[in-house]
């Protein structure tokens, strides 16, 4: 499913150094701005989840004037567009050009403080390389857009989730009974040797922008799922609690370990027999950017057993994957 953006950039005098190329003309009275749909979302540092931007976030986005006679040149680069009412985001003193068109390349994240560094191309909305910071093993849900021939008339811009997403579900064949001490609980669930920062190349053509990892960083023997919380489980895959997954760099595909508790009955004292378990999975293949990959297991007293449930690109609701576009 897509989102569509429309950015709302509000400008006020912007400075720029065009060289031989023409210099763009600014109108006073159309600001740059772009519209963001609204919707629910998760916490902070989680995967956006439905059509909206949190209000907490900024977009950095940079422009490249395309002039009515041919040529152009940059028109700004890392300027910040923040919340401002509605479905307005805005960066105060700059307007559209009144001739001529932009072209527009940005990314979002909760705490920008997460990218080490930025650099934009020659032709600034044509391409961003980015070096996530190491994030304690959950990184940032990154989002880049971008569109060409932008005008006051026509501000839509696609975003596309740049990470990969590991989400899981679980469920096993007798429902835990607290009274009687049957069943099974999950306590835990780590994903070994994943790359955990990195370097991302984003190259925009029209409004298609492509991720090309690089120069993947540190690596942790044990990522932990966030906020997991201890899950009793059903008979009905359910999604393991406290936490919607893992957001990490796209890359080869490791191995996870879960952890959990087998309820054996209790003793003539009452008292509960549990056994601590745990279960090594490595999954085949690679985790790709913009895509959720959902692994199902079903637990029993016989052993563990692991399914690709689903590997949908990254979009709302329950899959999320595929190209983010906020409408």
């Amino acid at each position: 499913m897509k989102r569509n953006v429309i950015i709302s950039l509000i400008l006020a005098a912007v400075t720029v150094s065009c060289g031989k190329a023409e210099q763009p003309v600014a109108s006073s009275a159309v600001p740059l701005s772009v519209d963001v749909s609204s919707g629910d979302v998760m916490a902070a540092r989680s995967p956006i989840s439905g059509t909206a931007l949190p209000v907490s976030r900024s977009i950095v986005m940079a422009a490249y004037y395309n002039a009515p006679g041919g040529g152009g040149s940059n028109y700004f680069s890392g300027r910040i567009f923040s919340y401002h009412s509605g479905t307005t985001w805005q960066l105060s003193s700059a307007y559209w050009p009144l001739a001529g068109s932009l072209d527009m390349l940005g990314y979002s994240l909760a705490d920008a403080s997460h990218v080490s560094s930025v650099i934009w191309g020659g032709n600034n909305a044509a391409s961003v390389t980015m070096t996530l910071a190491d994030n304690s093993g959950n990184q940032d849900d990154l989002v880049v857009g971008g569109a060409s021939a932008l005008t006051s008339a026509s501000k839509a811009i696609t975003f596309r989730h740049a990470e990969t997403m590991l989400a899981f579900t679980a469920y096993t064949d007798v429902a835990y009974n607290a009274s009687s001490n049957t069943g099974v609980t999950v306590t835990g669930l780590t994903v070994n040797g994943a790359y955990h920062s990195g370097t991302v190349s984003c190259t925009r053509s029209g409004s298609a922008v492509s991720f090309f990892w690089s120069s993947l960083g540190s690596s942790a023997a044990a990522l932990s799922l966030p906020s997991l919380s201890s899950t009793d489980l059903g008979v009905s895959a359910a999604a393991l609690a406290g936490t919607p997954g893992l957001i990490l760099p796209a890359q080869s595909a490791v191995a996870f370990t879960v952890y959990y508790t087998l309820h054996c009955g209790r003793d003539g004292l009452g008292g509960a027999i549990d056994k601590s378990m745990s279960y090594t999975h490595t999954p085949a293949g690679s985790w790709s950017a913009g895509t959720k990959y959902t692994y199902c297991l079903y637990i029993t007293n016989s052993g563990v057993t692991v399914n690709l449930a689903d590997a949908f690109a990254w979009t709302d609701g329950i899959e999320i994957g595929d190209d983010f576009v906020w409408e």
